[in-house]
């Protein structure tokens, strides 16, 4: 999953946001606020359209300062629920 993500990397897109590692099967960015809509809005584009498959492959989202503070997060609606 995180190669069909590196193939429209944000930071080509000329976001300031970035890949850190990855940890089990989720994607982690560090992103500013000011990009959570827009990053958001193209990791759930790439990650949703990454292979053709049966089954829809579903995209789950949490913003926050730190892991602990983490929040369900709708880019469509603006970032944090």
């Amino acid at each position: 999953m995180k190669g069909s993500f590196e193939h429209r990397a944000p930071i080509e897109s000329g976001y300031r946001s970035r890949m850190i590692p990855q940890v089990h099967d989720e994607l982690v960015l560090e992103v500013p606020p000011a990009e959570l809509t827009a990053v958001g809005q193209l990791v759930r584009e790439t990650m949703t359209g990454a292979y053709d498959l049966k089954a829809a492959l579903k995209v789950d989202m949490e913003a926050g300062p730190n892991w602990y503070e983490m929040e369900p997060a709708d880019p469509t609606f603006g970032g944090v629920q």
